[in-house]
Order: structure tokens, then sequence, then C-alpha cells
């Protein structure tokens, strides 16, 4: 076969992982806890980020690329059917017919329990390419935040510049350009080392590099500064509402430990809320420059 994609060495070095703590799992009777390594692998890896990703392949007119991820999409779902089956019997055997993974006198009960493979690199999974596709879904996160920040809706298509954080990150940045764009619905994507924005600009930073969000035709800054400017004063009304309390000795002699740390808690979310719109309305205050 061709070489992995980033996003299939990704899967089948997770599914790897589930197999081996869903088996030690179910070994030692820990349902709960092999419940949830599956829910993690199954909807959280394949379904929000490796079916995603695969959209953008199938699209393309790669013929081989497309085939490829194909079968590595059937190989990890019949096995993740496998794993769940001891645990939602009944829809997994029905999708395990439906997808035409046994014989209709089949039952996925005595199908052969999943086995991890003895080297994935045999397969051309490589350690390094797995962990930067890690860091890659963490910047499509902090891009789809800076997106939520400023209540721009999903269907709407917007424009975003990487800056990479070196030569290296810039060229796996590159390649993979088709998965990252589908994944952050953008009208364009631009991978930039030298850019510097011309005002303050949305961004977020992580390991790979700055991601940016330009606002140009994007938001309407006055009804956006409104509206951030209204939350940012409830959050100084709510957190002096905290802090009186906190300061009251009465209330911290009587009330109960886990009321304060509640209280605690509150106070904190409350800075980190407020410290986070002082940073958006300062970036909407640069838009006018």
């Amino acid at each position: 076969p061709q070489r992995l994609r980033p996003d299939d060495q990704h899967i089948l070095a997770g599914l790897q992982a589930t197999i081996i703590s869903c088996t030690e799992n179910l070994e030692r009777f820990r349902f709960n806890d092999a419940a949830k390594d599956l829910h993690e692998f199954v909807w959280r890896q394949f379904c929000d980020w490796y079916i995603e990703a695969a959209k953008s392949v199938f699209a393309g007119d790669d013929a081989l690329a497309s085939s490829q991820t194909n079968q590595i999409m059937h190989y990890v779902f019949a096995r993740a059917l496998q794993m769940l089956h001891p645990l939602i019997p009944f829809i997994t055997e029905e999708l395990w017919h439906g997808m035409g993974y046994g014989a209709a006198e089949d039952s996925i009960a005595f199908a052969a329990w999943p086995q991890k493979l003895p080297d994935l690199s045999t397969w051309g999974v490589s350690e390094a390419t797995v962990a930067y596709v890690e860091q890659k879904h963490d910047l499509i996160r902090i891009g789809r935040t800076l997106r939520a920040d400023y209540n721009i809706a999903p269907s709407v298509k917007v424009r975003y510049i990487i800056r990479p954080e070196n030569k290296k990150i810039a060229a796996l940045l590159v390649a993979d350009r088709d998965s990252i764009a589908a994944l952050l619905r953008v009208e364009a994507l631009e991978i930039d080392a030298a850019f510097k924005p011309p005002r303050l600009m949305p961004n977020g930073l992580n390991k790979l590099g700055a991601i940016f969000m330009p606002l140009e035709e994007l938001i309407d800054v006055s009804d956006a500064t409104k509206r951030l400017s209204e939350q940012l004063e409830k959050a100084n009304s709510d957190l002096a509402a905290v802090n009186k309390k906190l300061l009251n000795a009465a209330f911290m002699r009587k009330a109960p430990a886990e009321v304060i740390a509640l209280q605690q808690s509150r106070q904190k979310e409350l800075l980190e809320k407020g410290d986070k719109l002082r940073r958006l309305l300062a970036v909407l205050s640069g838009q006018e420059s």
C-alpha cells in the first residue's frame, strides 16, 4: 500500500491502544472502564476526527488514497464493533451484518477477538506522526474556539492563517493541508512562516505554531463589542458578589467546606472569564485602527 496518511497512522495507533486497554479491562471485569475507553475511541477519535478528515480524501481525485482510507476505515470499524459487542450486543450484531463483515449464518459473538499488532511500525505508523496529529487536533480546537469566541456560526466558512513553528512543521502542515482545511471548515487556509498580522487579530498558539483568524467581513465590530462588554459587566458583577462572600468572616466561619470550595472555584472561573473577555475586546478595538 502507499504511505499511510498522518490521520491513518493516528487512528491505527488509537485502535492498538484501545485493543490493549479494552481487553485488559474486560478480562478484569472492569466493564465501566472498558466502556469509557471505547467511547473515547469510537466517538471521539474515530467519528469526531477520523471520519471527518476522511471526507476530504473521498472528495479528492486520488483513487488510491481513497481506496486505502476506505479499507482502514472498515478495518477499524469492524474491530470496534467486536470490542463493543459484549457491552451493546444487539446493535453491534445488526451493524456487523449490515456492513457485510460476516455471513448471514455467522454471529459477531463468535468472531475472533481483535489482536494487537506486534509492531505498528511494520504498518508504517510512526510515533512522531501520531504525536503530530495530536497537536494538529489541538490546533484545530484552538481555531474552532476563535470562531466561537466571536459568535461566528459553524456554517460560515472563515479564513485562517497558520504560522508554523519551524520548517519541518511547515512541511507537515503543507502536506496535510486538505485534512486541516476540512476539519476547520475554511474558506481559505494559508500556511505562512513569515506571517505578521497587520493589526491585532484573534489567534492561538500550540507546539505546531500560531493560528490566526482575520475578522474582516465576518462580524459587525460594534455589535460584537457591545455583546462582549455586556458579558464582561455581568462577569464583574458576579465576581464582586463572590468576593463579598469570601471576604465575609461569618460566611467563612460557618459555611461548610464544600460550599466555600465551590465559591472559590467560581471566583477562579469568573477571573478567567473576565481576562478572556478583556482580551477579546482588545482585539476588537484593534480592528478600528
